[in-house]
């Protein structure tokens, strides 16, 4: 069961915010002392936090062939997985009615019928998201839009050993981009021409770079120049504090 991913976003886990003290002012401190202290990055980065990518994306090309590119890139931000909900409910009872009758505290047909609730709302959730595949326009940069999973592949499962593989050969990473938006601080760092655009995303992965994905769209658009850069995540950097 520890295997099992939740078929909706998957996001980084939320930056607790410590309240700190107000400094005493003591006159007597050698001046250094009073100035005030940069942060230190380690305190506001969450345990979990190794597992996340920060990344920046930096497109650069003849303004009409970034307008375009902005428009295929646009989509959903969903990948329509097949789920196999009987396995699903399986493992959500086995995990529940393994405990100790004395843990777990309820009977075991109650084990069932909340596994089989837990599966009716992820099939509820999966309709919505089906009912947005053909139509949503929430990611701004969705790799399923621009290079897209084969029906086979997307028939295997997420967790299937034949679909990891393929995602980690061709897109770089097993999982979606997340929290996708466009970026005003992504910037080509150099001049470019008056005929010329550039277009940023900022978003994060799990685990690697889409190193891959990037490459692909790159090699299949050579009028435009992409720029991949992995930065510092927000809380390493203090930003959520």
């Amino acid at each position: 069961m520890s295997e099992i991913r939740s078929p909706w976003d998957h996001l980084p886990p939320p930056v607790v915010r410590e309240r700190r003290e107000k400094p005493v002012h003591d006159p007597d401190a050698p001046k250094a002392e009073l100035g005030r202290k940069r942060k230190s990055a380690a305190k506001y980065r969450p345990e979990a936090g190794d597992d996340w990518l920060f990344h920046h994306l930096i497109i650069v090309g003849p303004s009409e062939d970034i307008a375009l590119f902005q428009e295929e890139a646009r989509g959903p931000g969903i990948i329509p997985w097949r789920l196999d909900y009987a396995a699903i409910e399986e493992d959500i009872f086995n995990l529940t009615v393994s405990q100790p009758p004395s843990v777990r505290g309820v009977s075991v047909e109650y084990c069932r019928d909340q596994a089989r609730q837990f599966v009716e709302r992820v099939q509820a959730r999966e309709a919505r998201a089906a009912a947005l595949a053909g139509c949503g326009q929430n990611c701004p940069f969705d790799l399923q839009m621009l290079l897209p999973i084969p029906f086979d592949i997307l028939e295997m499962g997420m967790r299937h050993p034949g679909a990891i593989a393929w995602l980690a050969r061709h897109w770089g990473t097993e999982h979606r981009l997340l929290q996708v938006e466009t970026s005003v601080e992504a910037r080509p760092g150099r001049r470019i021409p008056a005929d010329h655009r550039f277009l940023g995303y900022r978003f994060f992965t799990v685990d690697h770079a889409p190193t891959a994905a990037v490459e692909a769209i790159a090699q299949s658009r050579p009028r435009l120049s992409f720029t991949l850069r992995s930065r510092p995540t927000p809380w390493e950097k203090g930003w959520l504090t």
